[in-house]
């Protein structure tokens, strides 16, 4: 959790469905309507299913190690991101989105950085 003069910002780091804690789906739902509100659905050729919900819950073999970090303002989620790591190689971060009445605040970048400080805690040299 970080804070600034005005409004207090937490996190909070989701593991998907699969890693269900008290309130998590409810979270994961958030973090999934505002990844729509800020992406047109991402086709899968192969099975023409939406790619963003199956990141956003890790529900699908593929997706699994995907995390979402959900960023709050108060209690109300501003900004998504979706992330996974490979080891302390690299992490790639595909999804990232702000809400549309919080864009132009800077929650993105707090966002990204929130991502960076963890990554370097757990020693990982790169973010794609």
């Amino acid at each position: 959790s970080s804070s600034s003069s005005r409004t207090k910002v937490t996190y909070r780091l989701l593991h998907g469905l699969h890693e269900r804690h008290d309130g998590d789906a409810k979270r994961l739902q958030a973090a999934l309507d505002l990844m729509r509100e800020g992406f047109n659905p991402i086709i899968e050729p192969r099975t023409g299913q939406d790619l963003v919900p199956r990141i956003v819950s890790a529900a699908a073999p593929e997706n699994t190690g995907f995390r979402t970090l959900c960023v709050y303002v108060g209690r109300e989620l501003v900004s998504a991101a979706c992330i996974r790591v490979f080891g302390t190689m690299a992490a790639e971060l595909p999804l990232v989105a702000t809400k549309y009445a919080h864009r132009g605040k800077g929650l993105c970048r707090i966002t990204v950085h929130i991502i960076e400080t963890m990554l370097l805690e757990l020693g990982v040299n790169k973010l794609i």
